[in-house]
């Protein structure tokens, strides 16, 4: 699938990630690459990213790249632990760039 796929996919099936704005910059087999622009939607109460929006940017690319070297229809993918650990506050755009190695 090419990035426009992508994003009709991650659209389609992943609700938040519309609300959101995610956006599909790369998408290649094992490689995605995934924007979540900085704007009122993804902001906490302190006008910060909020963590659920980064952590929602981090599992959706995780599930694309799996997705992309997988055949769907014979395995199901799931994620089974997720962690952040969290450098910085940020007031700007932030990018996934996940490659799969195996």
């Amino acid at each position: 699938m090419d990035a426009s796929e992508i994003q009709a996919l991650i659209s389609s099936k992943v609700p938040v990630a519309e609300y959101f704005g995610i956006k599909v910059e790369t998408a290649e087999p094992g490689h995605i690459k995934l924007q979540l622009p900085f704007s009122a939607r993804v902001q906490n109460h302190l006008e910060i990213v909020y963590a659920g929006a980064i952590f929602a940017l981090a599992e959706i690319a995780g599930g694309i790249a799996m997705l992309s070297i997988f055949d769907a229809s014979r395995f199901t993918i799931l994620v089974e632990r997720l962690s952040i650990d969290f450098q910085r506050p940020s007031r700007q755009a932030l990018w996934c760039d996940l490659t799969l190695t195996h």
